[in-house]
């Protein structure tokens, strides 16, 4: 018996160590991920080969080292539809035509200005990246980088784009269409760049915006071909920006920093009362530079090592530490929203990635809740692992559009703040109630006899079915087909649940389940009912909340528009949860199994009607 015993001891405590080290190399690849983006540009030249660049390029260089971008950051520039601050679209333009976050590791808004005032210099470089690899062959291309000036002189890309423009409008275009036209975008961008840097509010710009003008009448004029209302005005605008461009092609630091603080000045005096309030665009500037979801999910991450750690046995003051890291990152998540809230006044739940983060954040806040009530580790461990998954994705995937952009007229109403976070409210729930069906199976299978990776197969499931589909949104950019949402979602569960079933009949595994993990199970399971029940009170309320608006805007409170059945079909699917599981149908692994079935309903419903059913809610689109 003492044998028997010290082998149990031994195996337990190589478990633990296996368990420790998978956790601490979750934490350590988060880490890697949460550092800031290299910028895959090649490094600033060394001396030896500073004497064989053109002249042009090493006076660029030399003025990008020397300039310091921070008086710079909160001048005003009218672009989407919105004002806002100069750091704000300086990152978002650097990132969209160098598809980087910046040239050399320069400060976005260093990398702007050298685009917009030595256009030709910057033309030389090789920082365009070309990820296509059809398009690459297309263009002749060796590399994934070329340069603005090369794309120019490429006489295959001049005959792609020739090709496009001779197709008629109404004809879609093919993927690598698709490619060449966004190259080729991305190209005529950067040439207009001064153009596009609106800062100049036209002459009688405040008696049209007073007479409720719109369109053109309220469009800034930029640096390429400026409009003020005197001609001595326009005259030292002229002044400045050819001293500015004077600077950088003579390679003078000093002068350029100078240049573009006499232009900056100019131009905030011109803009007057019409600039951003200083507060509303300090703290716009505040959140590009804090980056508070990434703070998020990196705290939320270590939450999840510690609860997992926690829970396997280890020093309980792990389960303190573990809530303190989760409420860390519940409040960087909440500080997050709360900036873009101000900035935009309204709820952040009108575009997909607003939606992403606001839904998972109640799913963290609601798991935050539930633990500190009942303190059983599975809610905190849930929600942590849900948010440091599903926030990194929201942080680092490069085709999701972070970007603010000015509320659609169909959406702008009150309800929108009513019924829409109802609505994610519930889809945050349903989530944490997969996490924890996952967690249930995780905990099941090795206490069942089964070995301990085999908790990969209800992953697989979860995540071949949850994550597969929105792959092309969240890294292209691309809008997905239904077969991607059809294959994901019926094919993987089928298969893994196929292949489950053989590897059970063939091993023979599957023992009786001792007290103490039947304990920890029931544990679990009541945890998944309590949360779907809350997800499926706010749900129910969503949905008459939508109706009522419905019946505002369209005359009628159900019209079985896509998102409206759909939504019908969650609201059935845990319905019939809630009294399987009342009427002891739907206990243990049944149950879980149904809490990761009923969120593919909820993601089709969210995200899969939105862009493969056409209806009066398809307002969500992909990055553009």
């Amino acid at each position: 018996m003492k044998g028997a015993r010290a082998i149990a001891r031994a195996q337990a405590l190589r478990a633990r160590r296996l368990a420790l080290g998978v956790w601490l190399g979750l934490l350590a690849a988060g880490a890697a991920l949460g550092r800031p983006p290299a910028s895959g540009a090649p490094a600033a030249p060394a001396a030896a080969d500073a004497a064989t660049a053109p002249a042009a390029v090493q006076a660029l260089q030399v003025v990008a080292a020397a300039l310091d971008p921070a008086p710079f950051r909160t001048l005003t520039v009218q672009d989407g539809g919105r004002r806002k601050p100069l750091d704000t679209f300086a990152r978002e333009r650097v990132q969209a035509l160098l598809e980087t976050a910046s040239w050399q590791g320069r400060d976005p808004i260093v990398t702007l200005f050298a685009m917009a005032f030595a256009p030709d210099a910057f033309a030389q470089l090789q920082v365009v990246r070309v990820r296509h690899l059809e398009l690459r062959k297309l263009l002749g291309l060796q590399d994934s980088r070329t340069s603005f000036a090369a794309l120019e002189a490429n006489p295959a890309l001049q005959a792609a784009v020739a090709e496009l423009r001779a197709l008629p409008r109404e004809r879609p275009l093919g993927p690598r269409q698709q490619k060449v036209a966004e190259l080729y975008a991305r190209l005529l961008e950067f040439r207009h760049l001064a153009d596009r840097l609106r800062v100049l509010p036209p002459p009688g710009y405040a008696a049209a915006l007073a007479a409720g003008a719109s369109g053109q009448a309220l469009t800034w004029t930029g640096l390429a071909e400026p409009a003020l209302d005197s001609p001595e005005a326009m005259e030292q605008l002229r002044a400045r920006i050819a001293e500015v461009r004077r600077a950088f092609r003579d390679g003078e630091g000093p002068a350029a920093q100078r240049a573009l603080a006499a232009l900056c000045d100019f131009l905030t005096a011109q803009q007057g009362e019409l600039a951003l309030p200083a507060w509303r665009a300090r703290l716009e500037v505040a959140m590009n530079r804090w980056h508070p979801l990434r703070i998020a999910w990196a705290a939320m991450l270590a939450a999840a090592c510690a609860f997992g750690l926690a829970g396997l046995g280890y020093r309980r003051g792990l389960g303190r530490l573990a809530r303190v890291l989760l409420v860390l990152g519940l409040s960087a998540a909440a500080l997050g929203l709360g900036m873009r809230t101000v900035l935009i006044e309204r709820a952040p739940v009108a575009t997909l990635y607003e939606a992403i983060v606001f839904a998972t954040f109640c799913a963290v806040l609601l798991g935050t809740v539930f633990e500190a009530a009942y303190r059983n580790l599975w809610f905190g461990g849930a929600a942590a692992l849900a948010g440091s998954l599903v926030f990194m994705l929201a942080d680092l995937a490069p085709g999701l559009d972070r970007t603010i952009r000015p509320l659609q007229p169909v959406l702008d109403s009150y309800w929108l703040n009513i019924h829409v976070t109802c609505m994610l409210l519930s889809y945050g729930a349903f989530l944490l109630a997969a996490v924890l069906a996952v967690a249930y199976y995780a905990r099941w299978l090795p206490a069942r006899g089964y070995p301990r990776w085999s908790v990969l197969v209800p992953l697989a499931v979860a995540l071949g079915g949850g994550v597969v589909p929105l792959l092309p949104v969240v890294l292209w950019g691309e809008r997905p087909a239904l077969s991607h949402f059809l294959i994901a979602m019926v094919a993987a569960p089928g298969i893994a649940l196929i292949g489950t079933w053989l590897w059970v009949r063939l091993t023979g595994y599957g023992e009786e389940i001792g007290e103490q993990d039947a304990r920890a199970l029931r544990a679990i399971e009541r945890a998944m009912y309590r949360v779907i029940q809350v997800g499926f009170l706010v749900l129910t309320t969503g949905i008459i909340l939508g109706a009522m608006w419905a019946a505002e805007s369209w005359g009628r409170y159900w019209g079985w528009d896509p998102k409206e059945t759909w939504a019908f079909i969650t609201w059935l699917v845990y319905g019939a949860f809630i009294h399987g599981y009342v009427a002891g149908w739907f206990r243990g692994p049944r149950a879980a199994l149904w809490s990761v079935l009923g969120f593919y309903a909820v993601l089709f419903t969210f995200f899969g009607v939105s862009y493969v059913l056409p209806g009066l809610h398809s307002y969500l689109e992909p990055a553009s």
